[in-house]
């Protein structure tokens, strides 16, 4: 069975301004199977009312996503997902072309069953909206661990009305977070390499694992720009379009690009620009790109960017590391901002990255899994009465330990675990034999 159960709601336009919605299972990593496709009504305007309330902007965008169809279809997922104790990927895949749809604020969604708790924020759900785009070949070798982030505060801000960056503060965060990797951190405080567009080309270049951008967005004749830092350490606005070309032409593209981009002049998050920037770095070849559709607040961007990297140096895929640094600001009122962005034929498990292995010890033991179970089939029925609640309380652990790994990822104290119970159940096989671990060791 596939680590990993894939829900997917696909939206495209219907008749008379309505759109369409199907709803497809993938839970063994094979085709998606249709479980149902229907017409919805999506009131903008209601919506756009209730955009000062997160959750009730979800519970209203739910109640109009999920009609009788769509729920039936949810039941049957998460009953499936129930039954295999697999995390439920839930991705959101929209028409590029529909701005209205793109600038939808769906991580603010519901579970249909209970509209008290929000996909985004529940244990076991990783959300992300999806890209219909083809991998590129995967490159050779594994994906670096290095970090390129850009802090980018011009001199001449104000003159743009553009809000003041803290820049020191910024660089406290990124430094915290990235303290286990090789960082490069393009920011006019730390002296020669500057926030410039030769400086972050120049970075790109060098095929960090990582790009971590914080700058303001500006709109300047209809194209989104991002607003970076000259020589002189004025403004320069980068066409969006000429970073996705620089992107798209590296030899091996970010295996992540988080942009935590501002609100400047000319530029709104109900307009769908985000997405659209989004969107277009996915095609451009970066596997996934992680966005915020509004400003989120120094606090919370130092609390999500350091989950967000502790997953990731565990070996985490990026769609479980997002879900569970989401889950560190989940008591403020910011948890809904973070947008990820992935492919929807892309695997979940990072490009050239190993992923964690769920046989853990056994595996390090030089037992494939299959057979230590059969083992542990074999020692059950060898057991005396007596030892028969230590194995049945060893095998509780066990088994609860292999779906905390199949949540929350293969952690050191969850691995820790697992070889504990390991070796208990081995020196309970051993008992069996009448011999122990010792005397084992010595023939």
């Amino acid at each position: 069975m596939s680590q990993v159960v894939d829900f997917e709601l696909v939206f495209g336009h219907g008749q008379q301004k309505r759109y369409t919605v199907t709803a497809r299972l993938s839970p063994d990593g094979g085709t998606p199977a249709t479980l149902a496709t229907d017409e919805i009504d999506i009131d903008q305007t209601a919506l756009l009312s209730l955009t000062s309330d997160a959750r009730a902007y979800g519970r209203a965008l739910t109640a109009m996503v999920f009609s009788a169809p769509m729920q039936n279809a949810w039941h049957r997922a998460m009953g499936y997902r129930s039954a295999s104790t697999a995390p439920l990927h839930l991705r959101l895949s929209c028409d590029l072309a529909s701005e209205n749809l793109q600038a939808l604020r769906w991580e603010t969604l519901v579970d249909p069953r209970d509209s008290s708790r929000p996909l985004a924020l529940s244990t076991g759900i990783w959300l992300s909206r999806t890209l219909d785009a083809d991998d590129p070949a995967p490159p050779a070798g594994p994906a670096s661990s290095a970090v390129v982030a850009l802090v980018a505060a011009p001199r001449d801000s104000a003159r743009f009305n553009l809000a003041q960056i803290d820049v020191a503060g910024q660089i406290d965060t990124i430094t915290a977070f990235c303290a286990h990797r090789p960082t490069t951190i393009l920011a006019r405080e730390l002296g020669s390499r500057s926030p410039t567009r030769a400086n972050l080309m120049s970075a790109l270049r060098a095929s960090p694992g990582y790009v971590y951008l914080v700058a303001h967005g500006v709109g300047v004749n209809d194209e989104i720009h991002l607003w970076l830092e000259d020589d002189a350490g004025l403004g320069y606005a980068l066409p969006a379009s000429e970073l996705v070309r620089q992107v798209a032409d590296l030899r091996r593209q970010p295996e992540l690009i988080v942009l935590m981009v501002c609100r400047g002049a000319g530029l709104s998050h109900s307009d769908g620009w985000l997405s659209t920037l989004g969107a277009r770095l996915i095609r451009a070849g970066v596997p996934a790109v992680l966005a915020m559709q509004g400003d989120l607040s120094l606090a919370s961007g130092d609390r999500l960017g350091r989950a967000l990297f502790s997953e990731l140096d565990q070996h985490c895929p990026i769609e479980q590391a997002v879900a569970i640094a989401r889950g560190v600001i989940a008591k403020t009122d910011e948890w809904w901002l973070p947008v990820l962005f992935t492919r929807s034929g892309r695997a979940v498990q990072r490009r050239g990255t190993t992923a964690p292995h769920k046989e853990g010890a056994a595996r390090a033991s030089g037992i494939h899994g299959l057979d230590y179970e059969r083992g542990l089939h074999d020692l059950k029925r060898r057991l005396s009465a007596e030892s028969m609640a230590e194995y049945l309380t060893l095998e509780a652990r066990l088994r609860e330990n292999i779906r905390r790994e199949r949540l929350f990822g293969g952690t050191e104290s969850i691995r820790s675990e697992r070889a504990e119970i390991i070796f208990a159940l081995n020196e309970l096989a051993l008992s069996c034999c009448h011999i122990s671990f010792n005397e084992m060791c010595t023939q």
